[in-house]
């Protein structure tokens, strides 16, 4: 029979917010994502593009995705609250839309007066420029130049000045919650709740714990890849495999496959299992050329 293994409930007031969107724990904000990789070595997989380069499939910006090992020892840790926003499922009722046409209103007169007060300080930084201009033609047209005064100038130039069009105002893409504190909720968050989901979640865990850096293994046909430091300066040093079944309980060519794999990744193989004398202690095992046996 499964046991369920129950999070503490995470603190509210933790400075690591994550946004559970389908199932999926995602952090917005980039101080908290630089908390978690640097403090906590909780490394996520950054998903979405960049402001500046949109179209590119390289380099990639916020959100930071988390798997749900990940979540489990920052919720394990009691350092981050998981959130969800009602709005975003909802259509907005008519005051939402209301508020955001203000928002919108009141940051296009803000960018107006923004534009208006930039002219004014352009034409002052040229004005000697402008005037030198002025002078310059009314002497070519026979005219004084004695009518042509900086004051006047300056008013003019300034008369002539068009207000932003609200064509050209910047509409900001926002990437948080911009009314912080409204329709946000904790959710129940059940994880673990299989067998194998708890061997990962405290396997993952216990590495955690001896102060590793831990990585999805998925491209090397692992569980977790787990690294001394950071992945950025280190290769891996071991790739994690659990099993649903004692070491000994593995075929020969069980054995073999677990074997090759390390060789053909060039890490050690790391086999996480339940111990059979304690269903709730994970033992590491790892797999070494030796007769193709388990060590």
């Amino acid at each position: 029979m499964e046991q369920h293994v129950h999070l503490p409930p995470p603190d509210p007031g933790a400075a690591v917010k994550i946004q559970m969107f389908f199932g999926q724990g995602l952090i917005w904000n980039l101080e908290d994502a630089i908390e978690v990789r640097t403090k906590h070595r909780i490394l996520g997989s950054f998903i979405g593009c960049l402001p500046k380069a949109p179209r590119q499939v390289q380099r990639f910006g916020l959100p930071l995705l988390l798997s749900s090992e990940e979540l489990f020892v920052l919720l394990k840790e009691k350092v981050a609250v998981l959130l969800e926003y009602q709005d975003l499922s909802l259509k907005p009722n008519p005051d939402q839309a209301a508020e955001f046409m203000k928002y919108l209103e009141d940051s296009f007169q803000g960018q107006i007066k923004a534009s208006h007060e930039d002219k004014i300080q352009n034409i002052k930084e040229n004005l000697s420029t402008i005037l030198d201009g002025k002078r310059k033609k009314a002497l070519s047209s026979g005219k004084a130049i004695a009518d042509i005064r900086e004051e006047s100038v300056f008013q003019d130039e300034i008369s002539k000045l068009k207000p932003l069009p609200e064509d050209h105002m910047a509409v900001q893409t926002f990437i948080e919650e911009i009314w912080q504190g409204r329709s946000k909720i904790v959710p129940d968050w059940n994880f673990p709740t299989t067998s194998m989901e708890r061997l990962r979640s405290q396997a993952f865990y216990l590495l955690w714990q001896e102060g590793f850096h831990l990585t999805d293994g998925d491209k090397f046909g692992g569980d977790f890849l787990v690294y001394n430091g950071s992945p950025q300066d280190h290769h891996a040093r071991f790739i994690v495999v659990c099993l649903s079944k004692q070491p000994e309980d593995l075929s020969p060519n069980e054995v073999a496959a677990k074997y090759r794999l390390g060789t053909t990744v060039k890490k050690t193989v790391l086999l996480a299992f339940f111990s059979p004398n304690e269903p709730n202690q994970v033992l590491f095992q790892s797999v070494e050329s030796s007769n193709s046996n388990l060590k």
